[in-house]
């Protein structure tokens, strides 16, 4: 290893150590491919600024939001701050080892619940395609696309039969028109929708 490289990793050792010990106190897990600035920013609320602004300037104390493609659950955790004890977030995740960390992030959040899914425009399985990022896995296969399994899936529109919905949130990769396929009813309320489109 050369100089530089030993005097950047000594420097960059304190924010690494800082950063983990705020990750702790906020209960916060993380995979370990994620740097330090990742976790930074997940824990300052600081990731996808203007998407969390909108969380921010949207959401309010009360509200039931849907989080589709909650990963390890980043908006979920600022979701459920902003509707207080009297809202309630239903997570999705699909994903095995996203869902895991979903869990340990949100266990010890009264008003969230999670469930290992996906969302589609069907209940029942379909076939859920893998990618080597954490955050690309999609119900559509694509380039990159290392494996695929088969996992359970419902629609919004079921959910929306047991609980009003005020926020949706979708991360899903591309699979968004499925996503909308099944929330015909629930797009008929007119909820707040924030979504990536892919």
């Amino acid at each position: 290893m050369n100089p530089i490289s030993i005097i950047r990793r000594i420097v960059k050792q304190p924010f690494v150590i800082a950063t983990n010990i705020l990750a702790w106190l906020e209960d916060y897990h993380f995979p370990a491919s994620f740097t330090w600035r990742t976790k930074l920013n997940h824990v300052l609320e600081r990731y996808e600024p203007d998407t969390t602004q909108f969380f921010k300037n949207t959401i309010t104390p009360g509200m039931t939001v849907v989080d589709v493609g909650a990963n390890l659950g980043y908006f979920t955790r600022l979701a459920a701050s902003l509707v207080g004890p009297t809202g309630n977030i239903y997570a999705f995740e699909p994903d095995e080892e996203n869902f895991l960390l979903l869990k340990k992030n949100t266990e010890h959040l009264t008003n969230v619940h999670i469930l290992q899914s996906a969302v589609s425009a069907i209940d029942g399985a379909v076939t859920f395609y893998l990618s080597h990022k954490m955050g690309m896995h999609s119900l559509l296969e694509k380039n990159g696309s290392d494996r695929s399994v088969t996992v359970p899936s419902t629609t919004l529109d079921r959910l929306y039969e047991k609980t009003d919905i005020h926020f949706v949130k979708i991360d899903v990769e591309g699979a968004e028109e499925s996503v909308f396929h099944g929330m015909k009813k629930l797009l008929s309320r007119k909820p707040i929708i924030v979504f990536e489109y892919n």
